[in-house]
């Protein structure tokens, strides 16, 4: 091959297409992986949430904490966010829900460092 085919070939755009097309989709992967991990955090505290505000009704109503706690885990449960999670029911006046939930990590097998606290208070009508 000849220097000068050689150098005309280097300065040549040809493939720069495909190279730029691979960088641009590895971003959009990666952006949105990220979407999906936001997605998933928020998913994670709404469900928190209903679970809070279910443990807490349903001792308002009933006075009885075993069936409180079951039925906020239940509403884990319903929402697939019950691994790593916890439910506590407590108060004498007012009927209170403290729930800790895991969010989902989209990598399999890696555990999940972060944990979305969520507090529901009700007055007591039974």
């Amino acid at each position: 091959m000849k220097p000068a085919s050689l150098l005309a070939r280097l300065r040549s755009e040809r493939g720069q297409v495909a190279i730029e097309m691979l960088g641009t989709t590895g971003l959009l992967v990666l952006a949105a992986l990220v979407a999906w991990q936001l997605a998933l955090a928020g998913w994670s505290a709404v469900g928190a949430a209903n679970a809070a505000r279910t443990a807490a009704r349903a001792y308002s109503r009933t006075g009885d904490i075993a069936s409180a706690t079951a039925l906020g885990k239940q509403s884990l449960q319903n929402d697939f966010l019950d691994t790593g999670s916890s439910v506590v029911v407590s108060g004498q006046s007012d009927a209170r829900a403290d729930v800790v939930v895991s969010v989902p990590i989209i990598i399999p097998g890696v555990a999940s460092p972060i944990k979305i606290p969520v507090s529901a208070d009700m007055p007591k009508t039974g």
